[in-house]
């Protein structure tokens, strides 16, 4: 493999391609490991679906799948050397990462991290998830290998950035410009120079936000907007406000709910009202709902409620 290629087997060959591809069981696994070893604990059960594109010297992958590992081993290195670094977004679920060297983070959804393929690692979902990377020569970056080491394999500072990478990632899982239109050259520069300044970005500015009340009034809408995603806590309001968990409880000190409650409270209220409108089973609405699981959703609703919901149900109905 050349220095600067990449797997063949994750990013579609020539430029501009753009390829949706369904992947399934041990077959699947094979088609994603050329240069990773891409494995899985039930290989028959496996089922994911991968959106790749490549655009100049850029790649594009989303991959949606139940769990998986992937590790670049020290033989990988050696015998498929690789200047390629991704640069990879958790949009659901997620991600636990080892570097070579025994470190290991994991990161939740919205969190960024560097993955240089000139150097080992091994991750791995934590559950069904969903990846968006953009890989690349690290020559194209104008970095050194040791720029990018020396942040590599633990989640970047949150920064303003992360809405532009998540935008137009997002644009790039539904279309991408063709090989040889005159958009491909300057969609690859605009990347690029977002994927080195995402790199190097030292976070957000401190007290440079916006006032603490429009921060507190941002926050009661995305939990009034957003409660039933599953993946909403705490830490992803934080990141949402590009400021530290720490801080974003310290503005909603003195009040009645904590953030935590608040978020369960809305899940909740919505679980009781789907009780009483529908015939719905309590697993199917505690998952419509935003409940990361039946138990979870039933431990939450007898604590707030005081009975079953069975028994609130039956109340609820007159009998």
């Amino acid at each position: 493999m050349p220095p600067s290629s990449l797997p063949t087997g994750i990013a579609p060959a020539g430029h501009g391609a753009h390829a949706t591809v369904s992947l399934a069981g041990g077959a699947g696994l094979q088609l994603l490991s050329a240069g990773l070893t891409v494995s899985s604990a039930s290989p028959e059960a496996f089922r994911a679906r991968l959106v790749s594109a490549r655009i100049g010297h850029v790649t594009f992958q989303e991959l949606t799948a139940n769990a998986w590992a992937m590790e670049r081993t020290v033989t990988d290195v050696r015998e498929a050397p690789s200047d390629v670094v991704f640069l990879t977004r958790v949009a659901r679920g997620a991600l636990h990462i080892e570097a070579g060297d025994g470190e290991a983070h994991t990161l939740t959804v919205g969190q960024t991290v560097v993955l240089p393929l000139s150097r080992p690692f091994r991750n791995h979902t934590i559950g069904p998830g969903r990846i968006v990377s953009l890989a690349l020569p690290v020559g194209a970056l104008r970095m050194t290998p040791d720029q990018v080491a020396h942040r590599a394999f633990r989640a970047l500072p949150a920064s303003p950035l992360d809405a532009a990478l998540a935008g137009m990632t997002d644009g790039l899982a539904t279309a991408a410009p063709t090989d040889g239109s005159p958009e491909t050259a300057l969609v690859a520069r605009a990347l690029t120079d977002l994927v080195h300044a995402r790199i190097l970005s030292p976070g957000p500015v401190v007290n440079q936000g916006p006032p603490l009340a429009d921060v507190r009034t941002r926050v009661r809408d995305l939990i009034a907007a957003e409660y039933t995603d599953p993946d909403l806590t705490v830490a992803q309001l934080a990141r949402r406000m590009n400021i530290s968990r720490t801080h974003l409880h310290k503005l909603f000190e003195g009040e009645e709910l904590s953030l935590a409650q608040t978020i369960r409270l809305r899940r909740v209220e919505a679980a009781g009202r789907d009780l009483i409108i529908t015939e719905d089973g309590f697993e199917e609405i505690a998952r419509r709902v935003g409940f990361g699981s039946p138990d979870a959703a039933y431990r939450a609703f007898r604590a707030q409620k005081g009975m079953s919901p069975a028994a609130y149900r039956r109340r609820g109905l007159g009998f």
